[in-house]
């Protein structure tokens, strides 16, 4: 999960975003504690007494950042290898202005980023449609996006948007072919802003590349964290499809049948999405089984 931990003061404790190797099993760690989160203009007042002067100790995975420290004490510790080999978290994390937080501009990058937003928040949009579904890595005050038509698509595609502000107006001028670029000008008490739209059409088309099972934990039964059946007997299953270009959907919202069976009916059997399992593992009165 991805955070901003802004102004921060520490006393007497420390910021630690670093794996961690423990839990109630190897199954069930606690690991990555974050992704790509920022903590920015860190005050150590005093440190924790077992962390050496530091106050910040990031291992993140994905890209972390550390910026900008000031106070008493300002060290920081980004340098590290987790004690999980599978949770990888390179790249070493950013760090940058240690001790020099006085500097930093700004000061609060909440702050500042609030208040340009909330400058221009009258000519974002609610909604940017392209053919009646959102276009991808849609955001409010977002100018200025590249969108994917299918492989063989022929048809000009439709651009809809709606304002966030129910005063302002919007005006749409739809691309040109399939390699054209759509424009959405937002109006709002005689400011405006232009979104644009660049149409570009697949070369090769999207293929399935692998199926995936897994326990499908939006109903009972499965245990929360790892494979397990954890409450009774039996869980239900569901299948990911993942595309060529990385995507992965539910086959569930495809509406295509999957039917699963199982290859050892000593374990268990399949009905229908739901596996039954034939007799209980080493969780005691429950049943469990570890997909």
């Amino acid at each position: 999960m991805a955070n901003l931990i802004d102004n921060l003061v520490v006393n007497g404790d420390g910021i630690s975003a670093i794996t961690r190797d423990y839990g109630s099993s190897e199954t069930n760690r606690h690991g990555v504690v974050t992704t790509e989160s920022v903590f920015w203009n860190t005050t150590g007042q005093a440190v924790h007494p077992s962390k050496s002067g530091i106050i910040v100790e990031s291992e993140q995975f994905g890209n972390g950042y550390v910026i900008g420290t000031k106070g008493k004490d300002t060290s920081v510790n980004v340098n590290i290898v987790g004690s999980i080999p599978d949770a990888n978290t390179q790249p070493f994390d950013m760090a940058e202005g240690i001790g020099e937080g006085d500097r930093l501009s700004p000061q609060s990058l909440y702050q500042d980023q609030s208040k340009k937003r909330i400058k221009d928040i009258h000519l974002g949009l609610q909604s940017l449609l392209v053919n009646g579904e959102a276009i991808a890595g849609m955001q409010f005050l977002r100018t200025d996006y590249v969108h994917t038509l299918s492989y063989g698509t022929t048809e000009t595609p439709i651009i809809s948007a709606k304002p966030f502000e129910k005063d302002a107006k919007v005006k749409i001028k739809q691309p040109q072919g399939t390699s054209g670029t759509g424009e959405v000008t937002v109006s709002y008490r005689g400011h405006t802003q232009n979104v644009q739209v660049k149409f570009k059409v697949a070369d090769t088309p999207i293929l399935p590349e692998n199926i995936s099972i897994s326990p499908n934990k939006a109903v009972p039964g499965w245990r929360v964290a790892g494979n397990a059946i954890s409450a009774g007997g039996s869980g239900e299953l569901t299948s990911f499809l993942t595309l060529d270009n990385g995507e992965i959907l539910n086959i569930t919202e495809l509406n295509v049948p999957v039917t699963y069976t199982s290859s050892d009916e000593t374990i268990g059997y399949t009905e229908g999405t739901t596996f039954h399992a034939e007799k209980s593992g080493n969780c005691g009165r429950h049943g469990e089984l570890r997909l």
